[in-house]
């Protein structure tokens, strides 16, 4: 993990920590044996920047969209298909950032998850 002690991210704790446990349990699923999970976080010119990677097998690029879309699964009778729509939304509406998931570009395995989330304080959410 590679977080700076002294970072700080605007954000509804609850409705964050929501989104990496989700994120951090459908890493764990992925990567099976390999059992190696990646997280960054940073801030720069006032955006948070948190990244989690799995050294998963990836997903197939025309997927890549879809997995995102409520209801779409790639775990079979396993999933339910909300979770990262719900994640997404939480970063995207709540938070007014933005989420993106991506196959790793280093020529190894795994699923990147890049989160952008402004520095400034939340407006009151309904």
């Amino acid at each position: 993990m590679d977080v700076p002690p002294a970072l700080k991210v605007f954000a509804n704790q609850t409705s964050l920590m929501q989104v990496l446990v989700n994120l951090i349990i459908n890493a764990i699923h992925a990567s099976g044996n390999a059992g190696r999970i990646e997280i960054r976080a940073e801030s720069k010119n006032n955006i948070s920047y948190i990244s989690l990677r799995d050294y998963g097998p990836g997903v197939p690029d025309e997927l890549l969209e879809k997995i995102v879309q409520p209801l779409f699964t790639t775990k079979g009778d396993e999933g339910t298909g909300l979770g990262l729509a719900i994640c997404k939304e939480i970063i995207e509406i709540e938070h007014k950032g933005r989420m993106n998931v991506q196959n790793s570009n280093d020529g190894r395995t795994g699923l990147v998850v890049n989160i952008e989330i402004p520095n400034k304080e939340l407006q009151e959410v309904a």
